[in-house]
């Protein structure tokens, strides 16, 4: 009979932190919250650095205007993401997924917290939860910080008027098949792009 007594405490128990462990139950409410303040989080610096290129503007006085908006949006997502965990297309849609990666790619000031994004955007391309290209941009993003070849040439610099030129790039040869791999435009396209993008 004790026997049969402790073997239900642990049964109990085992139940309990199975609950404690699992992801929060999901409702519409939720799930629309989420994605406008993604979305909002997303507008906000895009506003900014497009009113940057509009506009004269000193490089510290680019800095003063990202800095405070690009701090705010990295602790918004870290308190979502430690909540709900990756934002799956699944459950809040492909474009709040698609903010959630944007504002990662942002988020240089944790780059810890940025590898911690790439192995969640991984497992979730893996069930189809998140597009491969975002991935795709993280990935580079997170090795080219590390002074790692990227395996997909979206990280450089421009090196003058319209011209930018991609950060060193893992088995350049393989570069092309890698991208059409992860449904992206051919790497001569993008340079094409981006270039015109340099002043």
């Amino acid at each position: 009979m004790k026997k049969l007594s402790v073997l239900f405490v642990f049964a109990i128990l085992a139940v309990a932190c199975a609950h404690l462990f699992q992801s929060p139950k999901l409702n519409d409410k939720d799930k629309l919250q989420v994605a406008l303040k993604l979305g909002e989080m997303v507008g906000t610096y895009q506003a900014a650095r497009c009113y940057a290129q509009d506009k004269t503007i000193e490089p510290k006085q680019v800095s003063q205007l990202f800095e405070p908006i690009d701090e705010k949006n990295l602790r918004e997502l870290k308190l979502i993401i430690e909540k709900y965990g990756w934002i799956k297309s699944s459950d809040f849609g492909e474009t709040a997924s698609h903010n959630a990666s944007l504002l990662a790619q942002h988020a240089d000031a944790d780059m810890q917290f940025q590898e911690y994004c790439l192995g969640l955007m991984e497992n979730a391309v893996k069930t189809k939860d998140a597009p491969p290209t975002d991935f795709a941009y993280l990935w580079d993003r997170v090795k080219s910080k590390k002074k790692e070849p990227q395996r997909f040439g979206t990280q450089g610099a421009c090196k003058g008027k319209n011209q930018w030129e991609p950060f060193p790039i893992e088995e350049p040869g393989k570069l092309e098949e890698r991208r059409k791999a992860f449904g992206m435009v051919s790497f001569t396209e993008y340079l094409k792009q981006i270039s015109e993008s340099c002043p």
